[in-house]
């Protein structure tokens, strides 16, 4: 590699390491490295700047760590193990401690007091997705889905079509036109609908807009706002007006 200076898109790997556990530091030598493919402390000092002292402290625990071999010599230099299999031998650790951790966890479960908790809301886009796609998979009744962003659709389409196969599915958006080829029958919503649960709203001093909902069984819901330029999962289960307003809009769609 001709380019020796640290670049964009090498930061751009150092952040995705720093996501599931190296630090600073270990990140940036470990990711100088690959790109020397070579190097010694001083090497690595020179392209990364990072104090020489912390260099070679820190050589020594991605040695210990199985990253990076040491060639012996004057000076000592350093080389990144064989990628994929270090990566393959992580990945394998990763989900062997992973596993023995939910299975301590379900076991610390059984034992604790049922919380009786009719809503909550998670910010985590991952979480939300987990929520929506568990309650998509455990619905055995009816489901009813109000977008109003096709992204979200598309998104949840196949397991809002696999639904599709065991129960009555009703599909709200305000304009059909807007979802092409969704392979999904569509429901248009009424001017009451647009207006109380489509159109945006002001929350104190952040606009919000309903994204995504699904209403399931008459029993349980999650629906997604973009309040602000954040994401929000409201999430509820056994909520006291939950059927009524299912039922409530199930009807509408069939009038509309």
């Amino acid at each position: 590699m001709t380019d020796r200076s640290f670049s964009e898109n090498n930061q751009r790997i150092v952040e995705k390491l720093k996501t599931w556990g190296m630090t600073e530091y270990e990140s940036k030598i470990y990711t100088s490295l690959v790109m020397l493919q070579v190097g010694s402390a001083r090497d690595i000092h020179e392209l990364t700047d990072i104090p020489r002292g912390r260099v070679y402290e820190i050589l020594g625990d991605l040695t210990k760590k199985g990253y990076i071999g040491i060639i012996q010599g004057s000076p000592t230099r350093y080389r990144a193990l064989d990628i994929s299999r270090t990566f393959e031998r992580i990945k394998k650790d990763t989900m062997g401690s992973i596993d023995e951790i939910r299975q301590m966890l379900e076991e610390i479960e059984k034992t604790a007091k049922p919380a009786n908790v009719p809503g909550y809301v998670v910010q985590s886009e991952s979480a939300i997705d987990n929520q929506v796609n568990a309650i998509l998979k455990q619905a055995r009744d009816a489901v009813l889905v109000l977008c109003n962003d096709p992204a979200f659709l598309k998104k949840y389409k196949q397991e809002i079509k696999y639904t599709h196969t065991k129960l009555d599915l009703r599909v709200v958006v305000e304009d059909p036109a807007d979802y092409p080829d969704m392979g999904l029958k569509l429901y248009r919503c009424d001017p009451l609908m647009k207006k109380s649960l489509m159109d945006e709203k002001i929350f104190g001093d952040y606009p919000a807009r309903i994204l995504f909902a699904i209403f399931a069984d008459y029993r349980e819901d999650v629906i997604i706002i973009r309040r602000g330029s954040s994401l929000e999962g409201l999430f509820s289960s056994e909520f006291v007006i939950t059927e009524y307003l299912q039922r409530s809009m199930m009807e509408r769609t069939e009038k509309a």
